[in-house]
């Protein structure tokens, strides 16, 4: 199916960063920002965490 382009600019339809901002106010986008990177932050942390541990591991061998 073949769309004309538009001639204004189009936000990704994927729930993104972007669309949050552009959609929501204020306090909408505190509240679903902050678990959001709350999440990614734990998630390099743990990374993190996983890495050390592989570290003292192979400093034991």
């Amino acid at each position: 199916m073949l769309m004309k382009k538009p001639n204004f600019p189009v936000i990704d339809p994927k729930p993104g960063f972007i669309k949050t901002v552009a959609n929501f106010n204020q306090d909408d986008y505190v509240r679903i920002g902050l678990p959001r990177v709350s999440l990614c932050g734990g998630f390099l942390v743990g990374l993190h965490g996983i890495f050390i541990q592989a570290q003292g591991v192979y400093e034991q061998l």
